[in-house]
């Protein structure tokens, strides 16, 4: 979220705290498996339909598709942030799933609203 949110707010203050990943939930397993079998990572599932993977301070988050995405049509841009290339949502999609989330992940509430306004100027 964070980089779709950079990007189409052109906010160069907000910290990236980790990368997201949306796949299928189905998968979620074979990351897990994966994880396992290096001592140098560790792994948490999430009450969201998420799983965090940490090594040291870096988090990747691999968000389930079907749960973030479910009933929205969504499509994806390219985009650059700091000199790198990515495939994101599309800002309406980047907007309903933050708006989904701060009704739905009471502590991501502020944070989802605050990020809201700042897309909405």
């Amino acid at each position: 979220g964070s980089l779709a949110y950079i990007f189409y707010s052109n906010d160069k203050d907000t910290p990236i705290n980790d990368i997201d990943f949306l796949i299928p939930k189905d998968k979620f397993q074979d990351i897990i498996e994966e994880v396992k079998k290096h001592s140098d990572l560790r792994y948490e599932e999430t009450t969201y339909n998420s799983i965090k993977v940490f090594k040291n301070d870096l988090k990747i988050a691999f968000d389930s598709i079907e749960d973030y995405l479910k009933d929205i049509d969504y499509s994806t841009e390219k985009a650059e942030v700091n000199g790198y290339h990515f495939t994101i949502i599309d800002k309406a999609t980047l907007e309903e799933v933050y708006k989904r989330g701060a009704e739905s992940i009471p502590f991501k509430k502020e944070a989802y609203t605050l990020k809201l306004q700042k897309l909405s100027v």
